[in-house]
C-alpha cells in the first residue's frame, strides 16, 4: 500500500486555493488548533533535553512561540484528561473520572458543552481528528458535540485487535478489530495502523485548506505515543519513520508525530493563516512507564502515567501564534489543559457557560504578556474505584510553589499510600519530589492549602460516574458482524486525489 491510504472519495476532495479572497485578518476572529499527544512525557522532546529523539518541528514551534515549564494535565490518564480539555471541567465534575473501555455503556454526557459547541455561536468550522476516547457509541462521538466532521479511532490503539493480534475473547479492553471512523461510519476495520498517523495529518491539512475562508477549530489527538496491542505494533510508525530513531520504536513514533505537526504548521504558513491562528501543543498525561522501552520519559519528574506525581501530570506545553505571541518566550506560570477551553472562548468572543462550574481559567494575559498564573490552586483526583468506596478524595493540590500529596501510588496502582500528615514539596526548588518537607514547619502554607481544599470540596458536585454503567460486548464498534467486524481492507488512495498524492511525496524529505 502507499504511505497515505484509507481516505476515500467521500471523505477528501481535492481543493484549489486560486481565486480565494480572505477578509482582512484584523476583521476575523482567530482560528484555533489543539495538538494533543498521547502518553508523551515531559522528557521526550528534544527542546526539553532528550538526547536521541529528534523533534525539529516542535522545537521550532517552541522557539517561535511560548514554551511552558509548568503546564499541568487535569488527570494522569487518557479519557479523563480529554474530557477535561474539551469541557474545561475537572473529570470529577463531567463524569469521565475513569478510563473508558472499548464496549462501555456510558460515555461523555450529552449535557456537557465542548469547545466546538461554544464556537458554533461564531460560525466556526470544526473538526476532530484522531483518538477520541470519550465513548465508542454513536451518541458519544464528536459529531454529537459540535464537531462538523471526525476522522479517527474511538479509543486507544491497544483497545482493538489487528490482523496478527486479534482480541482475546471476553476482554473488555480489546473488544473487536480496531475501527477507523469517518463521522459516524466505520470505513475500515481493522485500521491500517502503520499509516494512520500520516492519514490523520492529511485530513487535518485538507480541513484547513477547505476552511481557510472561515474561522475554524481543529482538534488533532494523535495516537502516538500510546502503545498498540502487541509485538511489532507495540510501538509503530509508517515506513519512512520505522527504524530511523536512535530511541528505537518509541522514537520512530514520536518523530512521525513531530513530522505531522510540521505539516500542519507549514500549511498555516503557506496559506498566510499563521498570524491569525493560535496553536496549542501538549499531552494528555505522562509516559506509561510500565511499558519500559515502549513508554516515554518524564525527564526529571517523578513517576509517570496513572499517578499524581509530577511525572503523571506535569506536561510539555507550547503556544504558537506568530505576530501575537512573542517568540522565544518561556512561561513559568502554572497553567492547566482546562485553561484552553476558557481562553479559546475569550479570544473568540463567546461567553462560557454560567450554569456549571468551569475549572479552566483565561490565560490570555500569560500568552500575550507572559503574565502570572491565574490559578490559586490546582486539584488532582484519581479514579473513583482506586480507594474502594472513599468517593475519590483529592490526591494532590498544587498551590503557588508548593504541592501537597494526600494519597500517592505507583504506575501499576501498587503501594497506594494515604499520607497523614500529607507530603509537602516545594516544586520549584524540588521538581523531582525527592525531598519532602516537614509540614509542621510550614503552618501558613498548610493552612492555606486546607482552606482552599475545603472551599473546593464544598463546591464539588460530582457528575454521574459513566464507568459505573459497566460494559456490554454488543456495544463494541463493528462494521459488519457477518464478516467478524472486518471491512474496508481494500481501501487505497485513488490516483485521482492529487492533493494527497502530493502530500505523500513530502515523506521523501522529512526534515
Amino acid at each position: 500500500m502507499k504511505y497515505i491510504v484509507l481516505l476515500v472519495a467521500l471523505i477528501i476532495l481535492s481543493v484549489t486555493n486560486e481565486g480565494f479572497s480572505l477578509p482582512p485578518l484584523q476583521q476575523r476572529t482567530p482560528n484555533f488548533v489543539v495538538l494533543f499527544a498521547d502518553d508523551l512525557g515531559y522528557g521526550d522532546l528534544s527542546f526539553n533535553g532528550h538526547p536521541t529523539i529528534r523533534t525539529p518541528n516542535l522545537d521550532r514551534m517552541a522557539a517561535e512561540g511560548m514554551r511552558f515549564t509548568q503546564w499541568y494535565s487535569a488527570f494522569p490518564s487518557c479519557s479523563p484528561s480529554r474530557a477535561a480539555l474539551l469541557t474545561g471541567r475537572l473529570p470529577k465534575r463531567n463524569g469521565i473520572n475513569c478510563v473508558l473501555a472499548c464496549c462501555n455503556v456510558g460515555g461523555i454526557a450529552n449535557t456537557e458543552i465542548m469547545i466546538p459547541s461554544l464556537l458554533k455561536k461564531k460560525d466556526y468550522a470544526t473538526a476532530a481528528v484522531g483518538k477520541w476516547h470519550l465513548g465508542q457509541q454513536t451518541k458519544f462521538l464528536p459529531t454529537n458535540f459540535g464537531f462538523d466532521t471526525y476522522f479517527g479511532i474511538p479509543y486507544s490503539a491497544d483497545m482493538g485487535g489487528l490482523p496478527q493480534y486479534p482480541c482475546a475473547q471476553g476482554d473488555v479492553w480489546c473488544c473487536a478489530p480496531l475501527p477507523l471512523f469517518h463521522n459516524e461510519t466505520i470505513i475500515q476495520q481493522p485500521v491500517d495502523i502503520l499509516n494512520i498517523e500520516p492519514n490523520m495529518a492529511a485530513f487535518a491539512v485538507d480541513f484547513i485548506k477547505k476552511n481557510q475562508e472561515n474561522p475554524f477549530f481543529l482538534y488533532v489527538a494523535f495516537m502516538h505515543t500510546h502503545v498498540s496491542v502487541a509485538g511489532e505494533y507495540e510501538q509503530w510508525s509508517s515506513a519512512p519513520f520505522t527504524n530511523t530513531s536512535l530511541r528505537g520504536r518509541y522514537g520512530d513514533a514520536l518523530e512521525e508525530t513531530d513530522w505531522c505537526v510540521g505539516q500542519i504548521l507549514e500549511t498555516l504558513r503557506q496559506l498566510n493563516l499563521d498570524s491569525n491562528t493560535l496553536v496549542f501543543f501538549t499531552s494528555d498525561n505522562g509516559p506509561w512507564l510500565i511499558k519500559e522501552e515502549f513508554g516515554g520519559s518524564s525527564g526529571l519528574f517523578r513517576s509517570g502515567k496513572d499517578t499524581t506525581w509530577e511525572g503523571g501530570i506535569h506536561m510539555p506545553g507550547i503556544a504558537w501564534w506568530p505576530g501575537t505571541i512573542t517568540p522565544f518566550q518561556v512561561s513559568q506560570a502554572v497553567v492547566s489543559t482546562m485553561d484552553i477551553y476558557t481562553t479559546v472562548a475569550s479570544l473568540a468572543g463567546v461567553p462560557i457557560p454560567t450554569d456549571r462550574v468551569i475549572d479552566g481559567l483565561d490565560i490570555t494575559d500569560v500568552l500575550l504578556n507572559n503574565g502570572p498564573s491565574p490559578h490559586d490552586f490546582l486539584f488532582f483526583y484519581h479514579y473513583d474505584d482506586v480507594l474502594n468506596g472513599t468517593n475519590n478524595p483529592v490526591f494532590a493540590v498544587r498551590y503557588d510553589t508548593w504541592k501537597v500529596h494526600y494519597i500517592t501510588s505507583d504506575p501499576a496502582f501498587a503501594n497506594l499510600t494515604i499520607h497523614n500528615p500529607p507530603l509537602l514539596f516545594n516544586i520549584q526548588a524540588d521538581p523531582s519530589e525527592q525531598y519532602p518537607l516537614n509540614v509542621f514547619e510550614y503552618p501558613t502554607v498548610m493552612n492555606a492549602v486546607q482552606k482552599g481544599l475545603d472551599i473546593h470540596l464544598a463546591g464539588m458536585v460530582p457528575g454521574f460516574d459513566q464507568c459505573s454503567l459497566g460494559t456490554n460486548f454488543t456495544l463494541s464498534p463493528c462494521c459488519n458482524a457477518a464478516t467478524n467486524c472486518v471491512c474496508g481492507q481494500d481501501l487505497s488512495l485513488s490516483s485521482s486525489f492529487s492533493f494527497l498524492d502530493a502530500f505523500s511525496l513530502t515523506f521523501k524529505s522529512r526534515y
